[in-house]
């Protein structure tokens, strides 16, 4: 929770950074406060100022609890401690509204009655779509807290898929009108971007397998459609990549554009995913109509993984080719973890 040197932004601005990684669940080790800000540059931390401090709890804390995106009691509550500790190691007075979002927090009982993604183990993050800065553009996700949780990594947001969303609003034209397909969607949070106005896909089908996953991917669309106006088209289908075949790779129509995102870590996988991919490509023919383009946004984590991939994708008749070598530079969606580069792929027949 330092503060970091960096060119000075005007408040608004560093208070939009500071809403993007509070929002977006951002890990409190991995939490940039700006270290300068325009009109506090003589200051050794200006967020410990009144006037900041008071910035924080209504253009933060507030702006958030007025359009019902305040993440989890146990994730607001440790931000706001290690902030006001931090604070008072400066010896100033804590902000009165800072106090009482922390009480709130703490006095947050469970509800018996919460749907299930609004349960305990459950957050709510918030991502943000315009990368000039806006704080009106917006989709959230309610996720789940720990990685594994069920038997399944699909119930949070991955680096991957933060990477190719911040890809794909820095070039919407890849995807603008287009019937779109993502495989492995867990929580939905690409899915939600590609609908988004920000990038404007004309249809947006969202697909897992585990049950659970696909409860929570129903969820967040729901929520999406409820709170946006003029949303595409939007489907959530169950389809298994292991059993995907050219006849009905999902329940839809043929595709435009077919993303993956951090689908292809696990080996045992590979043999499912690259099946489905072909499935896609039959359809196509068999229809006939023009072929799906696909990306497969992946972390490089292993060089076997990368070229067992490589070699799944030509025993099926396809090939990849490295669109981006490395996505998500700047880091506009607050990241959960700092790991491996994220590379961009266009798979498309050998």
């Amino acid at each position: 929770m330092e503060p970091i040197a960096t060119a000075a932004l005007t408040p608004p601005e560093a208070l939009h950074a500071v809403r993007r990684q509070f929002l977006g669940n951002c890990p409190h080790h991995l939490f940039a406060w700006l270290g300068t800000v325009a009109g506090f540059e003589g200051t050794a931390d200006p967020w410990v100022t009144p006037e900041l401090q008071a910035a924080v709890a209504a253009d933060v804390l507030q702006w958030a609890a007025d359009r019902d995106v305040m993440p989890c009691a146990e994730y607001t509550g440790t931000f706001l401690r290690l902030y006001m500790r931090r604070i008072e190691a400066a010896f100033e007075e804590v902000d009165e509204q800072l106090v009482m979002f922390r009480c709130e927090a703490a006095s947050v009982v469970p509800d018996p009655d919460a749907p299930w993604e609004r349960g305990p183990d459950f957050t709510l993050k918030t991502w943000f779509t315009s990368l000039t800065g806006s704080p009106d553009s917006y989709v959230s996700t309610m996720e789940h807290k720990r990685t594994i949780s069920g038997g399944t990594t699909g119930l949070k947001s991955w680096p991957a898929s933060l990477a190719l969303a911040e890809y794909l609003l820095r070039h919407p034209s890849l995807v603008r009108g287009q019937h779109v397909v993502e495989l492995g969607s867990g929580a939905g949070m690409l899915g939600l971007v590609l609908a988004s106005p920000a990038v404007g896909a004309r249809r947006v089908t969202l697909t897992d397998v585990h049950g659970d996953v696909l409860r929570l991917l129903a969820a967040n669309v729901k929520r999406f459609q409820s709170s946006t106006t003029d949303a595409p088209a939007m489907d959530v289908a169950c389809v298994d990549w292991f059993t995907a075949t050219s006849a009905d790779p999902v329940p839809a129509s043929v595709p435009d554009v077919v993303l993956c995102a951090d689908t292809a870590y696990d080996p045992d996988l590979l043999p499912g995913l690259t099946s489905c991919l072909a499935a896609f490509f039959g359809a196509s023919a068999a229809a006939p109509a023009k072929d799906p383009v696909v990306y497969l946004a992946t972390a490089v984590r292993r060089d076997s993984t990368y070229a067992a991939l490589g070699e799944h994708l030509r025993s099926r008749g396809m090939k990849y080719a490295v669109e981006c070598a490395e996505l998500g530079g700047s880091g506009w969606f607050p990241p959960d973890e700092v790991g491996a580069p994220i590379a961009l792929l266009r798979v498309e027949r050998a």
